[in-house]
């Protein structure tokens, strides 16, 4: 099949025009727009989740990933126990700002877990539990969690952790997360 094109016709040399400028337009790069929420909504960008990097307090999630491998390179405390463990989590940036806001969250599993944080235990042997993640008006969020690590366990699980604000599901995140064959020694 062959196509020809009759460059002398005015007609046929519009499209081209037409052709060659929407081509120009689609190279064109343009600033992002900020996030903007309605008022009495909040919207979030940049959400992130996965393994931690960074000393405690300083931490970032290194690279987005639903799986998290359990290595027991890092140090957590379970009750008044420390413990190897790994630290994951997650992290977006929010609006509105100024006011502290607070998100309701659901985490659930498919295998009965113990949820425990810096004040205390929160459940024992539980499927699912529900908390309020709290937003400091920032703009900005580090949620961060762990898992201890055992040479004897031998946990892989499917967590869940939904978060909503004002009965608005904001996001979603579903990991995997497992022990490494070779952790902590």
């Amino acid at each position: 099949m062959t196509i020809e094109f009759d460059l002398n016709a005015k007609r046929s040399a519009r499209p081209l025009r037409l052709l060659a400028l929407a081509l120009l337009c689609a190279s064109c790069t343009t600033t992002p727009e900020p996030i903007k929420a309605p008022p009495g909504e909040i919207a979030i960008s940049n959400l992130a989740y996965g393994p931690l990097c960074g000393p405690v307090g300083a931490q970032t999630v290194c690279v987005t990933s639903n799986d998290i491998q359990i290595t027991g390179k890092g140090r957590c405390k379970y009750g008044d126990q420390e413990m190897a463990c790994t630290w994951y989590g997650f992290s977006f940036d929010y609006k509105p700002t100024g006011a502290p806001l607070e998100l309701d969250c659901l985490a659930t599993t498919d295998i009965p877990r113990d949820y425990v944080n810096i004040h205390g235990v929160e459940a024992i042997n539980v499927t699912s539990l529900s908390f309020k993640l709290s937003l400091d008006g920032s703009g900005h969020i580090l949620h961060d969690q762990y898992s201890g690590w055992s040479p004897d366990a031998k946990l892989e699980e499917n967590l869940k952790q939904v978060c909503s604000f004002k009965g608005t599901k904001v996001f979603e995140i579903d990991l995997h997360i497992h022990m490494a064959p070779n952790g902590a020694s």
